[in-house]
């Protein structure tokens, strides 16, 4: 009876051990799945200054308020606008911008945004640049100037464009 015992036992061990299975190169992969908190649209509001007169324009002349403002606090961003035939910023779109005018290609206006205190440079992926807030905020001011030299502008209207929007680093 013993040696019917330990055979039955080590037929038992024989049975499951030519059942294993072999694995061979395993991997393993991982993913992040990844919550973020949402954004909130910015809104963007230019104000002209009232009652600005042709001719030469005194070194950084404000030209335009500038107000954004979000519903959520977050890193607010912005711009010059994209290229148009009457719109041209610099490479950066965060320098200086020429604007021709409305009726008179040959009128010309140069821009400046006032020095973003509160903001910082940030490269886009695209060779562009943003100025966007050091903190979460809900409004940012700032203003459109003249440049750092006197200027002349002729009589005529020019049209500048901002793009805005929430930086999410």
């Amino acid at each position: 009876m013993k040696l019917s015992k330990c055979l039955v036992g080590m037929m038992l061990l024989t049975t499951s051990a030519s059942s294993l299975a072999a694995f061979d190169r395993v991997t393993t992969t991982s993913g992040n799945i990844t919550f973020t908190a949402p954004t909130y649209p910015v809104t963007t509001t230019i104000t002209p200054v009232a009652n600005l007169t042709s001719g030469e324009q005194s070194a950084v002349t404000k030209l335009a308020d500038v107000a954004y403002s979000s519903p959520q606090p977050q890193r607010i961003a912005y711009r010059w606008g994209p290229a148009t035939a009457k719109f041209q910023p610099s490479p950066s779109r965060t320098g200086v911008a020429t604007i021709k005018g409305n009726s008179n290609n040959n009128n010309q206006l140069t821009a400046v945004f006032s020095p973003p205190f509160s903001a910082s440079l940030v490269p886009d992926v695209d060779g562009t640049n943003w100025n966007a807030t050091n903190n979460p905020v809900t409004s940012l001011t700032n203003s459109i100037l003249t440049p750092s030299s006197a200027i002349i502008v002729n009589p005529d209207t020019y049209t500048v464009y901002i793009e805005s929007g929430v930086y999410v680093p």
